[in-house]
């Protein structure tokens, strides 16, 4: 079984970049960083699109587990 939430490069182009979000692939790869983090990290936290590799790794790994 494939994970649901997987990190991913905000580029087209390349995985060195610094942006990434965590994306939902029952929706299309649609960006879920935020939903996530007020999810599982912070219910009041605002923002948050775009994030680094190891924090978006991290979270999609939070939220494949439940």
């Amino acid at each position: 079984m494939t994970d649901r939430y997987y990190a991913r490069s905000a580029s087209d182009n390349t995985d060195d970049w610094p942006f990434w979000f965590v994306a939902d692939s029952q929706k299309g790869g649609l960006n879920v960083t935020a939903e996530l983090t007020r999810l599982h990290i912070n219910p009041h936290h605002k923002g948050l699109v775009l994030s680094d590799r190891k924090f978006t790794e991290y979270l999609a790994g939070i939220a494949n587990d439940i």
